[in-house]
C-alpha cells in the first residue's frame, strides 16, 4: 500500500490575492465605522483568510500586505489561519 498523501501535500497552486480582494471587504465594514465609534475610541478590523472557507487555496504575498489601503478604521489586520500569521496593514484615512 502507497504513502497516505496530505492535503497540503496535493497543494501545486496557490492563488495569488489581489490589491482589491484585500480592500473589498474593508469597504464592506466602513458604513459601520460611526456605530463602532460611539461604543469604542479606537476600532481595529481583522480581516482572516482561511484557506479552508475558499474556494481554492490563496495567500497574501508580501507585496500586497505592503500596499496601502483606504480605511477610516485606526489599525486593519490581516490575518491567515493556515499557517498562523498577522500583518498590520497600511492604511489611509480618507
Amino acid at each position: 500500500m502507497g504513502a497516505v498523501e496530505t492535503f497540503e501535500e496535493n497543494i501545486k497552486w496557490v492563488a495569488a490575492i489581489e490589491h482589491d480582494e484585500v480592500q473589498s471587504p474593508i469597504n464592506e465594514k466602513e458604513s459601520n465605522i460611526q456605530l463602532y465609534k460611539q461604543a469604542c475610541d479606537l476600532v481595529w478590523l481583522v480581516i482572516v483568510q482561511d484557506i479552508f472557507q475558499m474556494g481554492a487555496p490563496s495567500e497574501a504575498n508580501e507585496h500586497i500586505l505592503e500596499k496601502s489601503y483606504l480605511s477610516n478604521f485606526d489599525k486593519v489586520i490581516w490575518l491567515e489561519i493556515n499557517p498562523l500569521k498577522a500583518a498590520v496593514l497600511n492604511v489611509r484615512k480618507f
